[in-house]
């Protein structure tokens, strides 16, 4: 038994009772699939905003699981969604397995999304939210991006300008976002809330000079994060332990002194550290303890004098 996608305006007509194919105009809706009989199923639907306003959809739930041997192909469960009215417009992206809550939004007045569920699909399940809203507060030209699908990948890439409100208006999807040089001072503590799929930030050559405990705790995706060349002057305790894929973390080039004890407790995946060029004089002793992956650790032109003893043990020759 597989689940088939049915949407349901707040107000309208039930999608039920039409066939798997929608055109939706209203201001607002619920997506959602309940259980169906059917075991192949292709279902799309357009969703038209009014003149001057973009559609915003946001899912809460989103599960889509493939064949069991992990194949993506062209005949592998998944939700494909344009921008625009038809497949022909841009790709905002493909999506298959399990997700984070995350959004999309249109750069204009449509969206058109395509459900297709392979015979061997082994759930499907998931439910959403839409809105239209007006395009004033969120240019569409400040970010683009794609989706592919290439070498049974799903890959959805963005690139952004810098406007003051990047992170309200900024593609929840992306799974690489690169803000280097753009002269940032602070990052607000909820910032990355919903950016749940980054697996690259890169905010290195700005001004940031502190960051608050929580600013990536929603970041558990994350495997690479560059701080460098910043005016840091410390790190605040706990502000890595979600990040528990992280692999590369780049904070060189900045003025901290000294380090949490715990800081780098739970980022047991790390692989490269590189702090050096900073101010710190001593390391605590068992900072590197968890870190059994690491094989790059720079500490170059720092001030440190003496060394914890065995402050270098669990890590690689």
């Amino acid at each position: 038994m597989l689940l088939v996608l049915l949407l349901y305006a707040f107000y309208g007509k039930d999608a039920n009772s039409a066939p798997c194919s929608f055109r939706i105009e209203g201001s607002k809706g619920i997506i959602r699939s309940p259980r169906s009989e059917s075991i192949d199923t292709n279902c799309s639907w357009l969703i038209t905003a009014p003149l001057n306003h973009s559609i915003f959809v946001t899912f809460a739930t989103f599960q889509l699981y493939y064949k069991a041997d992990g194949e993506l192909d062209k005949e592998t469960t998944r939700l494909q969604v344009w921008d625009g009215d038809d497949e022909y417009a841009t790709s905002l992206g493909i999506f298959s397995g399990t997700k984070r809550p995350f959004s999309l939004q249109s750069s204009g007045s449509n969206l058109f999304l395509r459900l297709i569920v392979d015979l061997d699909a082994l759930l499907c399940n998931f439910e959403g939210t839409y809105v239209s809203m007006t395009t004033k507060d969120c240019e569409a030209d400040r970010c683009s991006g794609h989706g592919s699908l290439v070498g049974g990948k799903m890959k959805n890439d963005f690139s952004c300008r810098f406007p003051a409100n990047i992170f309200k208006c900024a593609p929840t999807i992306a799974t690489d976002m690169i803000l280097r040089e753009n002269k940032i001072r602070e990052l607000p503590e909820n910032s990355f809330h919903y950016m749940g799929m980054l697996r690259l930030l890169d905010l290195s050559w700005n001004k940031i000079r502190r960051l608050s405990s929580d600013v990536f705790r929603d970041l558990t995706e994350l495997r690479e994060l560059k701080l460098g060349v910043n005016k840091l002057d410390g790190l605040p305790d706990g502000i890595f332990s979600t990040l528990s894929n992280l692999q590369i973390l780049d904070i060189a080039s900045n003025q901290i002194q000294k380090l949490p004890k715990g800081i780098l407790t739970n980022v047991i995946t790390l692989q490269q550290l590189d702090l050096q060029r900073n101010l710190i004089e001593s390391l605590p002793a068992g900072i590197f303890d968890s870190l059994k992956s690491l094989s790059y650790l720079n500490l170059l032109g720092n001030k440190i004098s003496i060394l914890p003893p065995g402050v270098f043990r669990n890590l690689k020759d």
